[in-house]
């Protein structure tokens, strides 16, 4: 792999940003969540039995839910870093049945 000559990188932009945030997204939304659980699973909230069921597996399924969402991000954040990047190339390998050049 050969850096293109003349190839730039782009300035960094929202992508560093938000990657920098998103431990603090992470623990706050964990937080968040499991309050909430504890809030259901205590009593405070006033619900019946089989809705503190319901509210503890909704709970477990927003933790879930909210873990992939900031991996997503986390992800698209360093698709977009490499992206921004210089340019390479590797080396050509010329195909059997191509014509010369003239």
């Amino acid at each position: 792999m050969k850096r293109l000559p003349g190839s730039k990188r782009c300035p960094s932009g929202l992508e560093w940003t938000l990657l920098r945030k998103l431990p603090t997204i992470l623990i706050v939304g964990l937080v968040c969540i499991a309050s909430f659980m504890l809030l259901a699973k205590s009593g405070v909230l006033g619900l019946g039995l089989k809705q503190m069921e319901q509210a503890y597996y909704v709970g477990i399924g927003l933790i879930f839910l909210h873990c992939q969402i900031v991996l997503t991000g986390g992800l698209v954040c360093f698709i977009v870093m490499v992206m921004k990047g210089h340019a390479y190339v590797a080396d050509a390998y010329p195909l059997p049945d191509e014509n010369p050049p003239r």
